[in-house]
């Protein structure tokens, strides 16, 4: 998987428990710099390998790190907007690094300035107002899904956000308990995304997430919420 959109499809991947930190510096003009911190729950590494043998007829030989680094270094490198700063794997199940971006809204995805639609990530600046914006549905999940070859993976489509549609939470639970295992029930339900924005400016307003200061907001996204999409997740904040 070569591209580097990888670290962000490792909640979907691994669709159980894990943590994911995301720490965002958001400059005036949507330029910043992101830090990540990934840890897996111990019994992922066997069950993820099942999976990729299943897949690829063979388990991948990473060395001493379950994630691919030269490969998600490829990934970053074919994105100009985005500058890979550091990247390690301190443990087996762990990974770590940052990464700066030209513009937020290519920090998930190259962006195609002939491309319609709503777009997952978004920034605007007026009247000295810089403003993000987040918005997590059926619409923007499936246009990064397309656009995104990472994505493109029989294990994403079977249990990730497109296969939920009409589904309950309970049902997806017990799917996901049959393919995975007894843990993984508990796990997707306590596994969630952390988010946390630090602005270069004071936070005017914001939508979702808990104000840490003046100029930092932390948003919590429950992993189950993602894979369901129930309903629209939309965050925002405006800073000045």
């Amino acid at each position: 998987m070569k591209y580097y959109i990888y670290i962000f499809l490792i909640p979907f991947v691994l669709l159980s428990s894990c943590t994911m930190k995301n720490s965002v510096l958001l400059e005036k003009d949507g330029s910043g710099n992101l830090s990540f911190e990934l840890d897996m729950a111990p019994y992922l590494g066997d069950v993820i390998e099942q999976v990729q043998t299943l897949m690829d007829g063979e388990v991948p030989d990473t060395g001493d790190s379950f994630f691919d680094l030269e490969a998600i270094r490829e990934g970053f490198a074919s994105n100009e907007d985005v500058v890979l700063e550091d990247l390690d794997s301190p443990h087996k199940l762990s990974l770590n690094g940052s990464f700066s971006f030209k513009t937020v809204e290519s920090m998930l995805q190259k962006m195609d300035k002939g491309s319609a639609g709503e777009k997952m990530i978004s920034f605007s600046r007026s009247g000295g107002v810089s403003r993000m914006d987040l918005v997590l549905n059926r619409e923007t999940v499936n246009r990064l899904m397309t656009e995104n070859e990472a994505f493109r993976n029989p294990l994403v489509e079977s249990f990730g956000p497109a296969s939920t549609e009409g589904m309950n939470r309970s049902d997806y639970l017990d799917m996901m308990e049959f393919a995975m295992g007894e843990e993984s029930r508990r796990g997707i339900s306590d596994s969630r995304l952390t988010v946390t924005v630090r602005t270069d400016g004071m936070i005017s307003e914001q939508k979702g997430g808990t104000r840490v200061n003046e100029n930092t907001v932390r948003f919590d996204i429950p992993l189950l919420d993602l894979l369901m999409l129930e309903k629209e997740l939309h965050y925002s904040l405006s800073y000045k």
